[in-house]
């Protein structure tokens, strides 16, 4: 029987196991699969085209459909569905080496724990890519991360900052990471993020917090408008004090899907609030957490002549870009390409 650790073994340490689904009890696959069988027809139905090989693990009473394939096709799959294919050339350099230094990051900590896979969906969008723009931009990159101290830095990426990227923990309060700081003049304008209108009717976010909300209004902001926490009033009178980024984070959960097109998302947290009735009205800019490397600031300094690590150095100030392995222990361009 092929397990997780043989599997390990057989493909090499340069590898990463991208977790494609959890099964409590495996009965859904368990029917036509045994552990460790490369998922031919599973494959074609879950990840067309996906590089790489699918196995089944079990660890205790979960099974995992797991991706396990080369770092570097691993990366070229982030890139290619985290950024635009046409975008810059140097940004999609600088997405590259965010992509891959979360990637290592990430597989150390998944080590430490156990665990049977190093990545999933929700550290980074994975799926297929074989763009030359892509290719040419990791193949460039090849083997880069970022470093603090010499070591993997923990990195953050998202897609357009409003202007002014923040602190770390700002949106994750038990994350003390004192190296990332926040970094203003960002020139992510005229983006499709650039300005955004939502509208929420008071019974619905009500619901949304199971609260019996009465008002919600701006309680402490950042110079560059982000708002950092709201106090929300209810109908009992409490005044409850909630994050910023804890109250995006439950509306979207709870939204019709993760689209910024979604009138019943919360782009981001760099908006003004007013009460028309029973409606708050919500005017903002950007969109995602705001924390490390702005896409679209990536992309208009490439489109200004900046390259990747000038990119890299303004949002990362102090860290350092790194040769995590030689480049010829990564093989050569003509791996990814097959």
């Amino acid at each position: 029987m092929l397990g997780y650790w043989s599997i390990q073994k057989k493909i090499g340490i340069l590898s990463l196991f991208f977790l494609l689904a959890r099964f409590s009890g495996g009965e859904e696959i368990r029917a036509c699969l045994k552990e460790g069988e490369s998922l031919a027809r599973v494959k074609a139905a879950f990840t067309p085209g996906l590089r790489g090989n699918v196995y089944i693990c079990r660890q205790e009473n979960r099974w995992f459909l797991i991706n396990a394939l080369e770092l570097e096709d691993y990366v070229t799959g982030v890139v290619g569905n985290e950024m635009g294919k046409e975008w810059p050339i140097e940004a999609l350099k600088a997405q590259a080496v965010c992509a891959r230094s979360v990637a290592l990051y990430r597989k150390n900590e998944a080590r430490r724990k156990g665990k049977p896979y190093d990545v999933m969906m929700s550290h980074q969008i994975y799926g297929r890519c074989e763009h030359d723009n892509v290719i040419t931009a990791v193949e460039e990159t090849r083997g880069e991360i970022l470093t603090v101290e010499g070591k993997p830095a923990l990195v953050f990426y998202h897609t357009c900052c409003g202007g002014a990227t923040t602190n770390p923990d700002n949106v994750w309060p038990s994350l003390s990471w004192p190296y990332l700081l926040p970094v203003s003049g960002c020139h992510c304008d005229n983006s499709l993020y650039t300005n955004w209108e939502r509208i929420f009717w008071r019974e619905r976010l009500s619901r949304i917090l199971n609260l019996r909300i009465q008002e919600i209004a701006i309680n402490e902001k950042e110079t560059s408008g982000r708002v950092i926490t709201l106090t929300i009033t209810t109908a009992d009178g409490d005044r409850l004090r909630m994050k910023a980024a804890d109250f995006r984070n439950r509306i979207n959960q709870r939204a019709q899907s993760s689209s910024f097109s979604d009138p019943t998302t919360l782009p981001g947290t760099i908006f003004t609030l007013k009460r028309d009735k029973d409606r708050f009205i919500f005017t903002g800019r950007g969109y995602g957490h705001g924390v490390g490397l702005c896409q679209w600031g990536a992309r208009r300094m490439a489109e200004q002549g900046a390259n990747y690590k000038e990119i890299l150095r303004f949002y990362f100030s102090g860290w350092e870009v790194t040769q995590h392995l030689p480049k010829e222990g990564y093989g050569n361009k003509s791996s990814l390409e097959n």
